[in-house]
Order: structure tokens, then sequence, then C-alpha cells
């Protein structure tokens, strides 16, 4: 699971933003490097990724349970006149979707339940972050962020164990809280103070 774009509309600093993720042939990239001076919105994008995704593959059960210093869905709702909107457009690899069906199919709930809605097979699938919620076209395309949750409940009932999570695509978020004591003001302290504070 590659992100290949993300929208950005009056959310937190940005009025209407675009992030391409995508190379020169269309194809999302495997590394993405965000530079920028502190205040540029990078912290934003990374926040605006991590609550649509966390809450598509169940992560975190809604956007605003997020846990990361400087985000505030509620906040970032009166940042603007208008509601924000942060759309979210993703790539699935085959073998990806492949395993999603296959756990999903393992499942006893689900395999058992004439009602349940089998996760789609679409490559691409958009997401949008509004009002609070993660919503995608359709169940079945929202059904395909959550392979790890399939995984984790055969993980004991295929061979493929642990590994499974390999398997299916998920979401890893890592954030740094920096403290208002520069780098700067931590190297002009005396010697004696500056070991005491790193031991």
């Amino acid at each position: 699971m590659k992100v290949r774009e993300c929208t950005l509309r009056q959310f937190k600093r940005f009025e209407d933003q675009r992030i391409d993720f995508c190379d020169e042939a269309g194809l999302p990239r495997n590394l993405v490097l965000l530079v920028g001076p502190n205040g540029s919105g990078k912290s934003t994008i990374l926040q605006a990724l991590a609550a649509t995704l966390g809450t598509a593959t169940r992560a975190i059960r809604r956007p605003s349970e997020l846990r990361w210093p400087g985000f505030d869905l509620d906040l970032a709702d009166a940042s603007w006149r208008r509601p924000y909107d942060v759309s979210v457009e993703v790539s699935f690899l085959p073998s990806e979707l492949d395993a999603t069906g296959r756990y999903f199919g393992m499942v006893p709930d689900f395999r058992d339940n004439p009602e349940a809605v089998p996760p789609g097979t679409n490559t691409r699938v958009p997401l949008t972050l509004a009002g609070g919620q993660v919503h995608a076209p359709t169940a079945a395309e929202i059904f395909q962020f959550r392979g790890r949750q399939y995984a984790r409940q055969v993980r004991r009932q295929t061979e493929e164990g642990a590994s499974a999570f390999e398997q299916v695509g998920g979401v890893l978020w890592y954030h740094e809280h920096r403290s208002s004591f520069s780098l700067a003001q931590r190297l002009m302290m005396p010697r004696r103070s500056r070991l005491t504070r790193i031991s």
C-alpha cells in the first residue's frame, strides 16, 4: 500500500494544497522526503495522512483519536470558515489485495455470514477525511484497508503465522516531540550542566 497523492483543503495552515507522491512515470515513490522550515506544514501533511490511513486501517477507530503533539481535529476544523477536507489516494499491489481477500475468507465471522461485504480489488482507492470521519467510495473499498485486522484474526490458523502481516498493507507513523530548548542553547550551557542533562 502506497500513497499516490494527498490534497488538503482548509486543513490547518493549508487552504488548498495538493502533494504528489508519484514519480515522472506516475508510479508511487518508495521514499518521499518532506523538507521545509519550521511552521511550513510538514507535520500537518503527516498528521493528515496518519489520521486518514490510521482510521481506514483501524489502527485508530476515528481520526480524533490520533495522538500527536499539535494535532487537534476540532481546532483544525475551526481554522477556516469552511469545513476541512483531506483527500488521499492509495495504490495497492495485486499481492496485497489477494492476501486481504484470502484472510477475509478465513475469518469465521465473515466466511459464514452471507451479508458480510468482502474487500474490494481496486488497485487505486481514494479516501476522504471530512466531518471527523473517513470514507471511501464503497464499503468494499474501505475493507481493502483492513488486511491487518483479518491477518490478526487468522494468524494462528495459517502456516504463515506472524508473517501474514507482511502480505497486507499497513500504516505506521512516527512523530518527534521537540522541547522549546534549542540545540544551540544546549551547546552553550556549561560543560557540567550539559553532562548532567545527558545523564
